[in-house]
């Protein structure tokens, strides 16, 4: 699935944020917080070290844009 080159452009990775270990996990608390399900924190995690946090952001914003709520919709774009 391809995706318009503003999401892509937000490919790179910010400084780690404070309270947090690493960007994975900020990211994947972000998307929790987003879908309203803390269940899947580690497959979001996992999910953002295999694809890369930066793709992983990009695909997020991209739903969040969309207003789509739905994990099973983002596990299937970060294929």
């Amino acid at each position: 699935m391809e995706f318009p080159e503003t999401y892509l452009e937000k490919l790179s990775k910010p400084t780690t944020p404070k309270g947090i270990y690493s960007y994975h996990q900020e990211l994947a608390q972000e998307i929790c917080q987003w879908l309203g399900d803390y269940k899947e924190f580690g497959l979001w995690v996992r999910t953002a070290k295999r694809i890369g946090a930066g793709q992983l952001k990009a695909k997020l914003d991209y739903i969040k844009s969309r207003s789509i709520k739905d994990n099973h919709y983002l596990l299937k774009i970060c294929k």
